[in-house]
């Protein structure tokens, strides 16, 4: 597996990175991103689509509504059933 870059000064360009970086080793290792049953897929709401955190101050419903903009960005690009 590649090393992730490590978060910099600029987190959105940080987070941009790691998607990418995320994608591609997804695509490497070609596997499925949804295991057990193939009917159920992963879904996200009542969030607000944000790709900023700052990890020093950040709450529990920061870190929920960025990961669900990656688990959203993931899915909008067919990487998550």
């Amino acid at each position: 597996m590649a090393t992730l870059p490590r978060p910099t000064e600029d987190l959105r360009y940080w987070g941009d990175v790691l998607i990418d970086e995320l994608e591609n080793e997804i695509e490497k290792i070609n596997q499925a991103a949804n295991t057990g049953n193939p009917d159920v897929s992963f879904s996200v709401s009542n969030f607000t689509q944000d790709k900023d955190l700052n990890a020093g101050t950040a709450t529990t419903a920061d870190v929920a509504n960025v990961l669900a903009t990656v688990i959203q960005a993931l899915r909008n690009k067919g990487i998550l059933a």
